[in-house]
């Protein structure tokens, strides 16, 4: 029997959003997924609250006319952000204004194909829009996917430049 004290404790617990499966919370309302999502992340997007689903893939990597509408279905908008594993200023500069352009109670399930292109982009959007540390944005980045050499090099090239160093 759970004790009197404890009941409002567990009602908030028992109804508290839960990550979608595949995925982690790597912030307040960031889901990042550490591989490909499959139809269990998908369906797990309304229980979990996401509102948004950004796509990293690239064209021809995977048809996301299937993950358009899974995420549709769970009543999350659907937007692609497609990056190379080393990607360029304008990719980069176009999911920091996606990003920025979200509304600020949206919970939101970014994703590419393993994590490491999600988690460089969000490297630089946490420094560059977020006043992350350095330090801080790239341990969240590692947790979050972060593992080829050059994916790291080149995002941290793009925030060296715009910060003007």
């Amino acid at each position: 029997m759970v004790p009197p004290v404890l009941i409002p404790l567990v009602l908030l617990l028992a109804s508290a959003p839960s990550n979608p499966p595949g995925a982690i919370e790597i912030r307040p309302g960031l889901f990042v997924v550490l591989g490909t999502p499959g139809p269990a992340t998908f369906a797990g997007l309304k229980a979990a609250g996401v509102t948004h689903v950004l796509n990293l893939r690239r064209e021809g990597e995977a048809d996301p006319s299937g993950d358009r509408a899974a995420a549709e279905a769970a009543g999350a908008d659907y937007g692609r952000c497609p990056m190379d594993r080393e990607p360029g200023d304008a990719a980069l500069d176009a999911f920091r204004r996606r990003m920025k352009a979200l509304p600020k109670e949206a919970r939101v399930l970014v994703h590419c194909a393993s994590g490491n292109r999600v988690a460089g982009a969000l490297f630089a959007f946490w420094v560059l829009d977020q006043g992350l540390e350095e330090a801080r944005a790239l341990e969240l980045a590692r947790r979050a996917g972060l593992s080829n050499p050059a994916t790291e090099r080149a995002v941290k090239a793009y925030v060296a430049r715009l910060k003007g160093r």
